[in-house]
C-alpha cells in the first residue's frame, strides 16, 4: 500500500527527531514513524513522543504507552485506543471524538479544550486530570474515576456518570444537562454554577457535594445568593 506523502514526510521527521531525544527519555523511533506511516501501533511505547497536530483519524492504538506524550491539537477522531496510558500527557485540544478508550489512563494528564464528543471511557481514569472547558458531550464514563479532576466549565450533557468516582473534582461552571448521574460519588466535589437541569440522579447524594448557584435537575437554583 501506498501512503500519502504528508504521512511519509510526518514519519521520516519522527525518526529524525527521535535521534536527538536522550536515551533515558526517547521512545521507539520506528514505532512512532509506523504510526504516522499507517496509523497503527498497538502496544507501541511513544512515551514522551511528539505528536502534536497529527492527523490520524480511525487510529488503531489498542494498549499503547502514551505516558508524557506531546498531542497538542492532534486529531484522533474515531479510533480504537482502548488500555491505552496518557500519565501526564500533553492533550490540550486534541479531537478524539467517537473514538473508544476504555479503561484508558489519563491521570494528571491535560485535556484542556479537548473535543471528547460520544467517546467510550468506560473504566477510564482521569484522576488529577486537567479537563478544563473540555467538551464530553454524549461521553460513556460508566464506572470512571475523576477523583479530583478539574472539569471547570466542561460540557457534560447527556453523558452517562453511572457508578463514576467525581470525588473532589471541580465542576465550577461545568454544564451536565441531561446526564445519567446513578451511584456517582460526589463527595467534596465543586458543583458551584454547575447545571444539572434535566439529570437523573440515582443513588447519588448531593449532601457532600458544594451547591452554589448550582441549577437542580427541576430547575431550582441552590444557594443562589452564595459568595
Amino acid at each position: 500500500m501506498t501512503f500519502p506523502l504528508h504521512r511519509r514526510r510526518l514519519a521520516l521527521a519522527a525518526l529524525l527527531a527521535a535521534a536527538v531525544v536522550p536515551a533515558a527519555t526517547a521512545f521507539d523511533a520506528a514505532q512512532l514513524a509506523t504510526l504516522l506511516s499507517t496509523g497503527r501501533c498497538e502496544r507501541c511505547d511513544l512515551s514522551g513522543a511528539d505528536l502534536a497536530g497529527a492527523v490520524l483519524p480511525e487510529a488503531r492504538l489498542a494498549n499503547a504507552i502514551l505516558n508524557g506524550a506531546n498531542l497538542t491539537g492532534a486529531s484522533l477522531p474515531n479510533s480504537n485506543i482502548p488500555v491505552a496510558q496518557f500519565i501526564e500527557a500533553n492533550l490540550t485540544g486534541v479531537v478524539l471524538s467517537g473514538s473508544d478508550l476504555r479503561s484508558a489512563n489519563f491521570s494528571r494528564a491535560d485535556l484542556t479544550g479537548a473535543v471528547l464528543t460520544d467517546v467510550t471511557f468506560t473504566q477510564a481514569t482521569f484522576t488529577g486530570a486537567n479537563l478544563t472547558g473540555a467538551d464530553l458531550s454524549g461521553a460513556g464514563l460508566t464506572q470512571a474515576t475523576l477523583n479530583g479532576a478539574n472539569l471547570t466549565g466542561a460540557v457534560l450533557a447527556g453523558v452517562n456518570l453511572e457508578r463514576a468516582n467525581l470525588r473532589g473534582a471541580n465542576l465550577e461552571g461545568a454544564d451536565l444537562s441531561g446526564a445519567r448521574l446513578a451511584s456517582v460519588v460526589l463527595s467534596g466535589a465543586n458543583l458551584t454554577g454547575a447545571t444539572l437541569a434535566g439529570a437523573v440522579l440515582e443513588r447519588t447524594p448531593l449532601d457532600g457535594a458544594t451547591l452554589c448557584r448550582t441549577v437542580l435537575p427541576d430547575g431550582t437554583v441552590a444557594n443562589p445568593t452564595c459568595p
